[in-house]
């Protein structure tokens, strides 16, 4: 709490949590962070915390201006650090790190990964006040490190992350014809747009904003001045080993009203599905077209429709940005779990329980459908697919 009574709770999340507008990081990671407030409990802020999807963050300090900050630890980097940053990189795969945000939750004021000593994971200890902490020390057990002066405002336009637009899930890495969200501060226009269409096709140029991926125009869906979501070309260039430990290439947003492009790197990836989600859960129809939902759940054995994306190459390579007039099946095998495909409880269907996988009809290629039936005799609330080795995000589904 601080002393306003404010309540603030940080933690671990799903991918589908109640980010509100204008929050520091929308895109999922490990961490969240809400500010409640003391007096009724209302929702000031949620934001996630750009911890990586696996970042874990601790304890809570807030400073008497209503911001706070926060530490924790994350074992995938990807963590935003400010320019001044003491360490711009995790030094160990597993690494603390320590961050500011602003009272209302829309800026990342600071943040830092902590430093490594003598084979110590550069852990910080604890925090004493706000923007002070115990720290790891080569010369003793710990010392003391006043971040307060080196807290400013990040500033744009900046790439944060490039995310699968359906799992937001997976950074950085990309497949071909996969619909991917790029979010960072102030790298598209103020007002939001959608996409346009020229000659029959989604236009890779909407007001002169451009996404070139290995220097391949994306299709731009949508487009504001924190996330872009684009769809990665289908001539995208994917190494012998299968991304896992293949060759980055640049992904570059080109926006005219910053002057300059900004630029990061992926890794073409052979599959990265998706499952896309709608109020929580996964968009999921059930026979009669309706969406599935608690209230509206599916019977048992009947044939439901998903929508994914990044399932990989196509039998037939569509056009960049085309719409889909012919059913086009996806040449890597497709499986459907009921449960978590991570987790030791699930069910993998047989195939014979894909009745289509393909092209979802008259959408945007990359787009695509999978109808499945449902067993009988067995009640699951929550289902994921695989393409090739790719895994998707696992989504909550409704059925009695």
């Amino acid at each position: 709490m601080d002393s306003a009574d404010n309540v603030y709770v940080d933690g671990s999340g799903s991918e589908n949590m109640p980010v509100t507008p204008g929050a520091f990081e929308t895109s999922y990671s490990g961490g969240f962070l809400v500010k409640l407030a003391g007096s009724n409990g209302a929702r000031i802020y949620f934001t996630y915390l750009g911890d990586g999807v696996d970042g874990g963050p601790g304890p809570i300090v807030p400073a008497s201006d209503g911001s706070v900050w926060v530490g924790g630890n994350t074992a995938s980097g990807g963590m935003v650090v400010m320019p001044d940053a003491s360490t711009q990189t995790p030094s160990f795969e597993e690494a603390s790190y320590f961050k500011h945000i602003s009272p209302d939750g829309s800026q990342q004021l600071y943040a830092t990964y902590s430093v490594y000593y003598l084979g110590a994971r550069g852990a910080f200890l604890a925090m004493i006040a706000p923007g002070v902490v115990l720290q790891s020390s080569p010369t003793s057990f710990f010392q003391t490190q006043n971040f307060n002066a080196s807290s400013q405002p990040l500033q744009g336009p900046l790439i944060t992350s490039v995310v699968n637009a359906a799992s937001f899930s997976q950074p950085d890495y990309v497949a071909p014809g996969e619909i991917v969200s790029i979010t960072g501060l102030s790298i598209g226009p103020a007002q939001p747009v959608s996409y346009s269409v020229v000659n029959g096709v989604v236009s890779s140029n909407l007001n002169g904003l451009q996404v070139l991926i290995d220097s391949l125009a994306a299709p731009i869906l949508y487009a504001s001045a924190n996330q872009i979501n684009a769809i990665v070309p289908w001539g995208v260039y994917v190494s012998a080993f299968g991304g896992l430990e293949g060759y980055p290439v640049s992904l570059e947003v080109r926006n005219p009203a910053l002057g300059t492009a900004l630029t990061t790197t992926v890794t073409p990836i052979t599959s990265q599905p998706g499952i896309f989600q709608a109020g929580g859960a996964g968009l999921i129809l059930n026979p009669d077209g309706t969406l599935n939902g608690q209230t509206n759940p599916a019977q048992q054995g009947s044939i439901v429709s998903l929508f994914v994306t990044g399932l990989g190459p196509l039998s037939e390579a569509p056009q960049d940005g085309s719409f889909a007039t012919a059913s086009a099946s996806p040449t890597l095998p497709i499986q459907v779990f009921l449960g978590s495909a991570s987790t030791a409880s699930h069910v993998a269907l047989d195939p014979s329980a894909i009745k289509y996988a393909g092209d979802a009809p008259g959408a945007i290629e990359g787009l695509q459908q999978i109808n499945v039936q449902l067993p009988a005799g067995m009640v699951f609330n929550s289902l994921c697919v695989t393409a090739g080795p790719g895994v998707s995000n696992a989504v909550t589904f409704f059925e009695q």
